[in-house]
């Protein structure tokens, strides 16, 4: 209990200690703070900043003695940074002498070198980089000193910090090359810029324009005066549209002034008054028509529109009204853009004060473009409510019609915007007019699937209101409602006691074309009210044949469950199944021919099923008639087999198929044509090379005596590429080239096998139907060489016949004649023979060789001798 009681009596004596001391400090502190504040009262000043400031040396010199023991740190650096603020470098040393640090950074980051920089204080920026400060540092905002030099200081403290090394051509950031001259000439501060330039700082043409450096821009042009009109670089703006574009006013007088025309463009197609407009800039805009703009010149803003037109686009009202007000022509007809009027751009821009500001100015309310569309119509098409009414309030015509005769309602309707159709009927719209296609906004809606608004149209149009009206290819609503599979609407309009028998200019019933779009489900509902099954169309059809046609084998069999005869013809003589040979559907096939539909039965023009098949493409159609025993030999009234008509086409598949089954591949028709004839007319290269491969015969000629390659020439000789090809185009182009090269190189092939195999009568057809190949290199040789080199008088005689040339090298290392070559393979024979039609004895090899000379170096005493004498 006493030793505790002594512990804390020791701790109480500490804690006293401590106490005092720091009271001591306090007042010791306290008592230098109130001396310093008494010298500085006597000197005039409140606060070390004044003296620093005032740039009194000698208070400063007087005070530094209890400034160093009386400021705390941050107090001294305060003081050596507010002393290169001042500029005064004397001041500066003092306040260093104290205590303060040279790199010392203010809030922002700034030292001393930055703030004497601004202070243009030349000695002292000097001074401070010979005390280690650097040139190129960066305060918080990344700016060196020399960027607060150029943005107000002087041009010798410029100099000094790029004599002492500071970067001309540092950038504030990374992603913008923004360097001291351009900060230099946003602050007009050219004198600097100037010196910048002398060290290579980056400063172009257009950068001086932008600044309105007029001076520089004298320099530049000076040395290029081209840049007055066409820019330095393509991609950049001309001159007159920079000045433009940083309003510099003064800039633009000064360019017009040395030459530069406002008659220029960026290759964006901006023009002066664009980019004016696009800037919102007024007092430009007013400039610029002062100084000639034609405000109403088509082009005048932009490729083919007008000022006002461009304003309307991309501008506001306020623009608009000014343009106006300068003689924008609110009625102005753009022959460029369709015949627009400023009124349909404001429409397309969905801009209602400037719609209702231009009406009010005068602006043609019902004024159409090229296609007969009126503002009204743009509306429509826009889908706004909103415009159409302010439109019709300001006195639009609601009947005006386009060149298609469609007025806004039926446009509404034919466009898919219900919604504003049902605003024009409550406006009053004319519910019968029709369009120039006999269409009423009834026919229009059922076609479109708009119940809601038929019910509305019979709701607004009562009696007046003709459910079986009919348009120019006679059709009722309710076929168009069928034509479109609109099943609500069908059966809205059958409930409304529309006719189901009615029939189009065709002779088509309801029942009929919902069969021609194979909708079944639609066909069982008009038959359950009535409609008549036995309908037949004007050109024999029968609902038969269009089942025949149908993707689905359904419908045919409801069709037969309904007691109709499948062996009915139409006015083509063609029966169910020849409709099915051309659509493809497996099933139905099966099922007619299951049914008695016979398989070799021919239409009108003579066709089989397998031929509309073949013709079609439809592969697995063609081979289910094969498999239930359709005559894969039967042709049509010209002579053309199955196969003739898969190589019109191009259908490979069908003819692999065909030529399997044993039809002749060779098989001529009436005129003589092959099927590789027909493929090679229609350019279908890969069917040429698969039927030769397959055993077709390129040396055979039609009846007027032309073979494959006379049909191709004059196949592309008719065929000519027009000017933006379609796809199909470019495609049929393209094999006709193909088939060229390739048939070109299957007759050199053929040369070349026949007279390498010694097979004198392939070689002789060749050469009657080919002669011009017998002169053709192929592989490095003309026949002519193959001949020699395979020994074959025969065909070396043959190929003389045609009137080869025996002097004629190979393309090859030894560069043989057909002499040399009859000499290499010592036919004395061969050699003969071209001597006697015309070979020469004086023609060299690549060696330099005579035929003498090379039978001399192989030792043929013989045909040396004989060369000799002959």
């Amino acid at each position: 209990m006493k030793k505790a009681s002594n512990n804390i009596c020791f701790l109480l004596i500490y804690l006293l200690c401590v106490l005092g001391f720091v009271l001591y400090g306090f007042c010791e502190m306290n008592s230098d703070s109130e001396a310093l504040s008494e010298l500085l009262k006597k000197w005039g000043f409140n606060s070390i900043e004044e003296v620093i400031k005032s740039g009194d040396l000698y208070a400063l010199f007087y005070l530094s003695p209890i400034l160093r023991d009386t400021l705390t740190q941050q107090e001294k650096d305060n003081a050596l940074l507010t002393s290169a603020k001042s500029g005064y470098p004397y001041l500066l040393d003092k306040c260093k002498e104290i205590g303060g640090n040279i790199f010392a950074v203010d809030e922002v980051k700034n030292n001393a070198l930055h703030l004497a920089s601004i202070a243009n204080s030349v000695y002292l920026v000097e001074h401070l980089i010979t005390l280690g400060l650097n040139p190129n540092s960066r305060n918080i905002e990344n700016y060196t000193p020399l960027h607060l030099c150029a943005k107000s200081g002087s041009p010798e403290v410029a100099r000094a910090l790029l004599f002492n090394g500071a970067d001309p051509l540092i950038s504030v950031d990374e992603w913008r090359n923004y360097g001291p001259a351009n900060i230099a000439g946003e602050n007009k501060n050219f004198e600097v810029v100037r010196v910048l330039k002398g060290y290579d700082a980056h400063y172009s043409f257009e950068t001086a324009i932008y600044y309105g450096d007029i001076q520089m821009v004298d320099e530049y042009l000076k040395e290029h005066p081209e840049w007055l009109i066409a820019p330095p670089q393509r991609f950049l703006p001309p001159a007159v549209i920079i000045a433009v574009s940083a309003n510099q006013k003064d800039m633009l007088l000064h360019l017009l002034s040395k030459g530069a025309n406002l008659d220029c463009s960026t290759l964006e197609g901006d023009r002066p008054i664009s980019v004016a407009i696009r800037d919102h800039n007024m007092e430009m805009i007013r400039l610029l028509v002062d100084l000639g703009v034609n405000i109403n010149g088509i082009g005048s803003a932009r490729r083919d529109v007008t000022a006002l037109e461009y304003a309307i686009e991309n501008s506001d009202l306020e623009i608009v009204k000014l343009l106006v007000d300068l003689g924008a022509d609110v009625n102005l007809v753009n022959v460029s853009r369709e015949s627009k009027t400023p009124l349909h751009f404001a429409v397309e821009a969905g801009k209602e004060d400037i719609l209702g500001f231009l009406i009010d100015k005068g602006a043609n309310i019902n004024a159409r473009d090229v296609n007969g569309m009126a503002p009204l119509h743009y509306a429509v098409k826009k889908g706004s409510i909103d415009i159409v009414g302010l439109l019709l309030d300001k006195g639009a015509d609601i009947e005006i019609v386009n060149r298609n005769r469609e007025t806004p309602l039926i446009f509404s309707v034919a466009i898919e915007k219900p919604e504003v159709a049902k605003y024009l009927i409550n406006r009053g719209a004319n519910l019968l007019a029709k369009d120039r296609n006999g269409n009423s906004v009834l026919h229009l809606c059922a076609e479109n699937g708009f119940l809601e608004l038929i019910e509305y149209i019979f709701e607004k149009g009562g009696g007046s209101i003709d459910i079986n009206d009919t348009n120019k290819k006679k059709e009722t609503p309710l076929h168009m409602a069928v034509r479109n599979n609109r099943a609500d609407v069908v059966k809205f309009l059958v409930e409304k006691g529309a006719d189901i028998e009615a029939r189009d200019v065709l002779g088509a019933t309801p029942l009929f074309a919902s069969l021609e779009v194979d909708n079944l489900d639609l066909a069982k509902y008009l038959v359950e009210k009535g409609a008549d099954i036995n309908v037949e169309a004007f050109n024999g059809k029968r609902l038969v044949h269009l089942a025949g046609s149908s993707k689905t084998v359904d419908t045919i069999k409801w069709l037969v469950s309904l007691g109709l005869d499948i062996n009915v013809r139409d006015k083509e003589e063609n029966l169910p199944i020849h409709y099915t040979c051309m659509s493809g559907e497996l099933n139905t096939l099966v099922f007619l021919i299951q049914k008695g539909q016979p398989i070799n039965e021919c239409n009108k023009r003579g066709y089989t099923p397998l031929h509309i098949a073949c013709e079609s493409g439809q592969l697995i159609i063609a081979k289910a008639l094969i498999d239930f025993g359709a005559d894969v030999k039967l042709t049509t009234p010209t002579g053309r087999s199955a196969l003739h008509l898969c190589a019109e086409k191009g259908y490979w598949g069908p003819a692999q198929i065909l030529i399997i089954k044993g039809v002749d591949v060779n098989i001529r028709d009436k005129s003589g044509y092959t099927p590789l004839h027909l493929a090679v007319m229609n350019g279908e290269d890969r069917f040429v090379q698969l039927i030769v491969a397959r055993g077709a015969d390129i040396c055979m000629k039609n009846n007027t005596g032309r073979n494959a390659i006379d049909l191709l020439k004059e196949s592309m000789n008719w065929f000519k590429l027009p000017e933006g090809p379609t796809y199909s185009q470019v495609r049929k182009y393209e094999g006709f080239r193909k088939t060229y090269r390739l048939l070109t190189a299957l007759i050199c092939e053929d040369y070349l096998v026949s007279i390498n195999s010694k097979n004198v009568d392939r070689t002789k057809t060749l050469c009657e139907t080919y002669p011009d190949f017998a002169k053709i290199f192929y592989l490095g040789k003309a026949p002519i060489h193959r001949a020699v080199w395979s020994h074959s008088l025969d065909i070396v005689r043959l190929l003389i016949s045609v009137g080869v040339d025996l002097n004629v090298h190979e393309i090859s290392q030894e560069g043989f004649t057909p002499l040399h070559i009859a000499v290499k393979e010592r036919q004395i024979n061969m050699v003969d023979v071209l001597l006697k039609n015309g070979a020469s004895k004086e023609e060299k090899d690549n060696k330099g060789r005579t035929p003498a000379e090379l039978a001399k170096e192989l030792g043929f005493e013989e045909i040396y001798e004989f060369l000799q004498k002959n």
